[in-house]
């Protein structure tokens, strides 16, 4: 069930990312190419420390202007499909996801601005009911700047975000009940990603630090976690193999110094 999450919220990057802001499903997915189709297998490690076969499978297949046309999700033998609609503006305004005997299983509704900047995002149950709700607000710049969530119709979460003048995220609040509850502050490298990450407390209090290194491909190789004490909480290193268009075709996780995991994308691109 572990690796299932793990796809399963992969699946959701792909399938509820894609399209905001103007995003194609490659740009989502961080892809280089025309991908045409896109396969995702996990590796487990056994108690001896040898990769065997896991059970989950993602499966993505894209139209030539990058836009999913279908994904579907195995786990254990059991699949799971994503159905999507797309308006006249290539944005997509619905994704139903549905089990192998073609059950709905739940419903995500899409609304966008007039910049094609998503606004708001709908979380269906099975019956139709509302589950979930998420707003997004925009600057001028297009810049998500601030996201509200509402469950059960309880709407207590809130993040505002706040960019540097090369558009990178420098600053992001988090408020509970319009309470500040926890401030994490970013420094950038020149690409735009997040050297390190100082998350404190409403008080000034450090709770944690993040830091981070990259390969000249964007993908990132280390990641430490240190608690408020400096302690480290979590190290993982990870190596990649790419293909030639530049997508990595393997990831290499090791935690705290021990393999993980491992994870391969196969690809078939348009011609």
């Amino acid at each position: 069930m572990k690796r299932l999450g793990i796809f399963l919220l992969l699946a959701s990057t792909l399938a509820f990312g894609q399209n905001q802001n103007k995003k194609t499903g490659w740009d989502a997915a961080k892809l280089k190419g025309k991908v045409k189709t896109y396969i995702i297998e996990d590796y487990r490690i056994d108690e001896k420390g040898k990769p065997f076969r896991g059970n989950t499978e993602l499966l993505t297949e894209f139209d030539p202007k990058g836009r999913i046309t279908k994904m579907q999700v195995k786990n254990n033998g059991v699949i799971m499909s994503y159905h999507d609609t797309y308006n006249d503006q290539g944005y997509l305004i619905e994704s139903i996801s549905k089990d192998e005997d073609n059950k709905k299983l739940s419903s995500n509704l899409y609304e966008y601005d007039q910049k094609g900047n998503r606004t708001r995002h709908d979380l269906l149950t099975a019956e139709g009911n509302l589950f979930m709700s998420t707003f997004s607000k925009y600057n001028d710049k297009n810049q998500l700047i601030e996201k509200s969530n509402c469950v059960g119709g309880v709407c207590d979460e809130k993040s505002v975000l706040t960019y540097d003048d090369k558009g990178y995220l420098i600053q992001e609040e988090k408020y509970k009940k319009d309470e500040l509850s926890t401030k994490t502050l970013y420094k950038n490298d020149a690409k735009g990603n997040p050297l390190e990450r100082l998350t404190y407390d409403a008080e000034g209090k450090l709770l944690k630090k993040i830091t981070s290194t990259y390969d000249k491909e964007g993908n990132e190789t280390e990641n430490i976690v240190y608690k408020g004490d400096g302690t480290i909480a979590q190290k993982k290193n990870y190596v990649y193999q790419y293909d030639k268009k530049r997508n990595w075709i393997k990831k290499t996780e090791s935690e705290n110094g021990e393999l993980s995991l491992i994870i391969q994308q196969k690809f078939e691109y348009y011609k």
